[in-house]
């Protein structure tokens, strides 16, 4: 896979995930497992090093610079991607089906 840009190497530190890295770094994690094949993602060890390539995805705008349907959507995204990370993966999707079932059966689950 080539880099856009210069590589970084990247020391796993207490408390990093690949999400965070991700974010920190303007990549996708999909893009730091394709840079780093034999990194075990249930359990990052510290003092690992990964190849990094930063800026490799578009970064968006601030949400603020972005319509108001649209800041909302980022914003529930972010919600839940924090969910996911800091709860599970499966307690994010059962919030997520909570709410799809309050809302299909047209009641305003508020």
């Amino acid at each position: 896979m080539e880099c856009n840009s210069t590589r970084v190497t990247h020391t796993i530190q207490q408390g990093d995930t690949l999400y965070s890295l991700a974010i920190r770094y303007g990549t996708t994690v999909t893009q730091l497992l394709e840079f780093n094949p034999d990194i075990d993602i249930f359990n990052l060890q510290i003092g690992t090093e990964l190849v990094i390539c930063p800026g490799f995805v578009t970064p968006k705008p601030p949400i603020g610079m972005l319509p108001a349907v649209q800041r909302v959507q980022e914003l529930v995204s972010l919600i839940f991607c924090w969910i996911a990370e800091n709860l599970g993966e499966n307690a994010a999707r059962l919030i997520i089906s909570n709410i799809n079932d309050s809302w299909s059966d047209n009641q305003n689950p508020c």
